[in-house]
């Protein structure tokens, strides 16, 4: 079994999995997480895990150029308690560093408004890092009828135009 296709490093079925923590009293400045000691430590554990010296060969050791990267994130909790944006902007850098393409990067969850609401801008298009979420509220939207029931409903949204509309 190969860690990722193309990758140099391979396990056995007998080989145990590994944890790399990484701790740092100076990570939180004014209640956000740092950038710079973020990409610090994610460096150190990187090193730590694959025993490389680069960012580069680090992550070469689980991507390779050629790979289409998804990068799932848990952003339900608002800016304070989700997936924080400097962690993965800290992945982001150490996948280019391997080679992988920008646009063969995706950041994803479920609904895209939890993502702009944790602090993550939306990107669909054809550079950079891609980041959306997977169920779009186009086609279907469920409300809430008089409190008393769930349901779906048919919805419309001309992108674009900041119209939309339900049909019944």
């Amino acid at each position: 079994m190969q860690w990722a296709i193309g990758s140099d490093t391979q396990t056995s079925a007998n080989e145990k999995s590994r944890a790399i923590g990484i701790k740092s009293s100076v990570i939180m400045s004014n209640g956000k997480p740092e950038p710079e000691v973020v990409q610090r430590m994610m460096n150190e554990g990187m090193f730590t895990l694959t025993g490389k010296k680069t960012v580069a060969d680090a992550w070469r050791t689980f991507f390779t150029p050629d790979d289409n990267v998804g990068i799932k994130i848990k952003p339900i909790g608002g800016v304070k308690l989700s997936t924080q944006p400097e962690v993965v902007n800290a992945i982001i850098r150490g996948l280019t560093a391997a080679g992988v393409k920008e646009n063969n990067i995706i950041v994803y969850d479920r609904f895209s408004y939890h993502l702009i609401k944790a602090g993550f801008p939306l990107n669909q298009g054809i550079s950079w890092v891609r980041c959306y979420g997977t169920e779009p509220t186009d086609g279907y939207v469920r409300i809430s009828i008089m409190n008393h029931s769930t349901t779906n409903i048919p919805y419309t949204r001309t992108m674009g135009h900041g119209r939309s509309s339900v049909r019944l």
